[in-house]
């Protein structure tokens, strides 16, 4: 059967730079071209390597209002159950519009007409206003919101998220919407009015209690209450209303939380409150470029786990004598910085090479590296460069060498050029960190198991970082790690 075709929704073309070419999240090739809020959207659409994605199945049109420059618009299921993708001349996240013709933050829509006639519309969903979106985008794993779960959402301010978790969960699932604020707690409500499966709560997270005869048991706690003891608030919701079995998201805001010390040093210390909370968080997601300093954290279904220690424990034991695994190794060998320049408006634009040697010392394991990988420098809290490596398939005993360009622009740098300036002058070395994340496919024998992701981090001493001169890499050291 023919894809139903239809035409773009209202609200203007999508415009500015956001997904860009390569792979991306749902697995296959793309050229989209980029993505901003729009009118009231908020911010510049910023680069992201790896964007295009690609499902199966979706509905056509031609792009009107909704898609710029009259190309066919094809709306594809994401990886995540209830949310879409959007291609034409540029990609765009989307979800079911629940309530056809109203929007809640000015967002564009897209109208796919079907064979017999109707219509289904679908919002943009602005990964710059959303940190849910934006850690959809970043590759999270799972976020366990999909049709008919009950969700309980802490710090739902106007309800922007709200609104599309709405669209997800559908009329069968429900969607509990926590805010303190009253000014932001009238747009909620207004917002609710709409939509049935929206229960508005104008209460402090804080004090569960006060609305506990309001909210029944949830699939799902997603929190974004940006407060300094937000774990700690995760975790007395998690008691009163998670179901057992049941997720959280939460999302974090370092500089909420202590703004003295990198952003990755607040990561940590919050992922280890709710270890002391028995919250078992299993993978945490930055949401870089489309928020700074922000991550998400997540959990793992605890009878997942348990099923996944007893198949893991049969066959550890057999595919050891066998294989005899060996984890591969990395180092960084080279690096030069082909530009690193101060703008007049305060921007640094920062371009480096770098030389990764990866080694697979195994004699019956291969490793095929897949698209959708991430590799970026920082300096203390700031990413200065992204990029990502190539695929390919590493056989046994291999050692490959892999030459990567990695671009990236920082706002507001003076603090950081001075920062530089003087670690370099008091130490007369820069502490630079590469990280990787690259997901794989191990292959045993003639067997591909499932996808995991290698994490690499490299801690790198070198002494200076001009562009066009000789960088001199003083040590380096590499930590691997892998996540299912």
């Amino acid at each position: 059967m023919a894809p139903p075709r239809g035409r773009g929704g209202s609200g203007g073309g999508f415009s500015g730079g956001g997904f860009r070419g390569g792979r991306g999240d749902g697995g296959g090739r793309g050229r989209g071209r980029g993505f901003s809020g729009g009118r009231g959207g908020g911010g510049r659409g910023s680069a992201m390597r790896g964007g295009g994605m690609r499902g199966r199945g979706g509905g056509r049109g031609r792009g009107g209002g909704g898609m710029r420059g009259g190309s066919k618009v094809v709306v594809e299921p994401h990886r995540h159950e209830g949310v879409f993708i959007a291609k034409g001349k540029e990609d765009a996240l989307v979800t079911k519009n629940m309530v056809p013709g109203e929007t809640v933050y000015n967002e564009k829509k897209v109208s796919v007409q079907n064979e017999d006639g109707t219509k289904v519309e679908y919002r943009v969903w602005n990964p710059f206003r959303s940190k849910l979106a934006a850690a959809i985008l970043g590759g999270v794993d799972d976020v366990w919101i999909k049709p008919g779960a009950k969700v309980l959402y802490l710090g739902a301010a106007s309800g922007t998220t709200v609104s599309h978790v709405s669209d997800i969960v559908g009329p069968i699932g429900v969607v509990y919407a926590v805010e303190f604020s009253h000014r932001s707690g009238r747009d909620l409500v207004n917002m609710a009015k709409k939509r049935t499966n929206v229960i508005p709560i104008i209460e402090d997270a804080r004090h569960p209690a006060k609305y506990r005869m309001l909210v029944g048991m949830v699939d799902v706690i997603f929190s974004d209450v940006a407060q300094p003891d937000q774990a700690r608030i995760l975790a007395l919701n998690a008691s009163y209303f998670l179901k057992a079995g049941g997720h959280f998201v939460i999302s974090i805001k370092a500089n909420c939380i202590d703004s003295t010390v990198p952003a990755e040093a607040v990561f940590e210390s919050e992922v280890k409150k709710m270890v002391q909370e028995q919250l078992k968080p299993s993978e945490q997601v930055t949401l870089e470029p489309f928020e700074r300093d922000h991550a998400c954290v997540r959990n793992m279904n605890l009878s997942l786990v348990f099923l996944l220690i007893l198949l893991v424990g049969a066959a550890a034991g057999i595919l050891y004598l066998v294989f005899q695994p060996k984890l591969p190794k990395y180092s960084i060998d080279r690096l030069q910085i082909t530009q690193f320049n101060l703008t007049s408006n305060s921007s640094l634009t920062a371009t480096f090479d770098v030389t990764i040697t990866a080694r697979n010392p195994n004699k019956k394991v291969g490793v095929y590296y897949e698209g959708g990988s991430r590799i970026s420098v920082w300096y203390t809290g700031t990413s200065l460069c992204q990029g990502s490596l190539p695929r390919f398939y590493q056989g046994h005993r291999n050692t490959t060498v892999l030459d990567v360009v990695l671009s990236g622009q920082t706002d507001d740098a003076n603090t950081l050029i001075t920062s530089l300036q003087q670690q370099q002058q008091q130490t007369g070395i820069i502490p630079l960190n590469l990280r990787v994340i690259q997901p794989v496919r191990i292959k045993l024998g003639e067997f591909k198991l499932m996808k995991v992701k290698f994490r690499v981090r490299c801690r790198l001493d070198v002494d200076n970082l001009a562009a066009n001169n000789a960088i001199n890499i003083r040590s380096s050291s590499c930590k691997f790690r892998f996540t299912i």
